[in-house]
């Protein structure tokens, strides 16, 4: 009878509901409560992590400009970064502390800035992250102390800055820039070398450490067009000349307007004379053994096929205008043009002094010897530049040396800070 009553008392408890839910209800009530302040935790941690990066950029950016101020001064780079953390950090409310950390290298230029924050009052966090919670850091550099001699402007494209086989940019007192945001937006490949003063990528790069004398930045902010606020030059009125050849021609030639283009070929000596030559639906060609100077010359191209081609043989030496629509610009593609190729072949253009601007066009240097090397300066503004086969590309910085002024915006460029981490 006794043992009847236990069993049925056992039967009726395991069939009550009521009975389980309360029991499995205190059983699951931690882990219901450790999985929604876990939840909440998460999203707290990473609202504070980004907080705490964007913080450190900041401060990494302002440290760096104060920091070239002081002669690379330990103590105001502390005393910036701390300032500009303490003052864009508000989700702690009393609970934790986030201190900053900042490391300054006069020698290169950069302040790295690490942020760390502990003992806030998570939930849950604090069991599984060790001291700090959280670190982030940013690095800034600062190269005003340099000039800017080359920006590619393409924003997407493979290559935008691109060497192969035996090429070499020598560019080792100024910025090369790559605007691309692709992931091989700077490449140096096989033998080539790139060296630059800085090597700055908006994407990333592809190459081995021998293919630069400086590793590139990357993820460096884009750089506008420096050009793009600059006049084009007059292309209208009637045309100076169509379709002009001058083969074996020794002496001079005037500036204007040159509807399809300019030839000049064969054993030709031509001096440009001082002005503004428009090349209107055609090119601007040197063959054969073929040698041109000139000295205040600003070529612009517009309209259909207008480029310019030097030939490996050819002897191309050209200085810029002083003055005028093309004042400091050897060459200036119209931004209204399709895009075109550019090409210097010619193993003996080795003075041009001046901007080459091409904001539409790819410049191609693929002759077997130095080019540029005699020009005081040369800076170059261009969609995409590719050097193949086995030029020196040499970009000398000697602007007291000539009276070719330089662009705004190119040259010393005065005190900029970018973000490289």
């Amino acid at each position: 009878m006794e043992q009847g009553l236990r069993n049925m008392a056992l039967h009726r408890f395991a069939c009550c509901r009521g009975g389980h839910f309360a029991v499995l209800l205190g059983l699951l009530a931690p882990v219901l409560l450790g999985l929604t302040g876990g939840a909440i935790d998460l999203f707290r941690y990473v609202s504070h992590q980004k907080s705490l990066q964007s913080a450190a950029d900041g401060a990494a950016l302002a440290a760096a400009r104060e920091a070239s101020l002081e002669g690379w001064s330990q103590a105001a780079a502390d005393a910036i970064a701390n300032a500009y953390v303490q003052a864009n950090v508000s989700h702690l409310n009393g609970s934790g502390e986030v201190t900053a950390l900042t490391t300054v290298d006069g020698e290169t230029g950069r302040v790295t800035v690490a942020v760390e924050q502990d003992h806030f009052g998570y939930f849950m966090v604090g069991y599984f992250k060790a001291s700090p919670q959280i670190h982030v850091q940013a690095t800034a550099q600062a190269i005003g102390s340099t000039s800017m001699c080359v920006i590619g402007l393409s924003s997407h494209e493979e290559s935008t800055i691109g060497l192969d086989s035996n090429a070499i940019l020598s560019a080792p007192n100024c910025v090369v820039h790559s605007n691309s945001a692709h992931a091989k937006g700077m490449r140096s490949l096989s033998n080539a070398v790139l060296r630059s003063a800085l090597p700055c990528s908006a994407g990333g790069y592809e190459g081995a450490a021998k293919n630069f004398s400086k590793m590139p930045l990357t993820d460096c902010p884009p750089m506008d067009d420096p050009l793009a606020g600059r006049a084009k030059p007059h292309v209208g009125g009637a045309c100076k000349a169509k379709n002009a050849v001058h083969k074996d021609y020794v002496g001079k030639i005037s500036p204007g307007i040159y509807c399809g283009g300019l030839f000049i070929d064969g054993n030709s000596v031509v001096t440009m004379e001082p002005g503004v030559y428009v090349m209107r639906d055609g090119p601007f060609l040197v063959d054969s053994n073929s040698k041109v100077t000139g000295k205040g010359v600003g070529v612009f191209f517009t309209g259909k096929n207008s480029f310019f081609h030097f030939k490996s043989n050819v002897n191309v030496s050209l200085e810029a205008p002083t003055t005028g629509d093309m004042y400091g610009l050897i060459f200036h593609q119209d931004r209204d043009s399709a895009p075109a190729d550019f090409t210097i072949e010619s193993n003996y253009t080795r003075n041009l002094i001046g901007t080459i601007y091409l904001p539409k066009g790819k410049l191609v240097v693929k002759a077997d010897n130095d080019v540029a090397d005699q020009s005081a300066y040369t800076a170059i503004v261009v969609q995409k530049l590719q050097l193949l086969s086995g030029p020196r590309l040499v970009l000398n910085t000697n602007y007291d040396d000539t009276a070719v002024p330089v662009p705004e915006g190119l040259g010393p460029t005065g005190e900029q800070v970018l973000l490289t981490r």
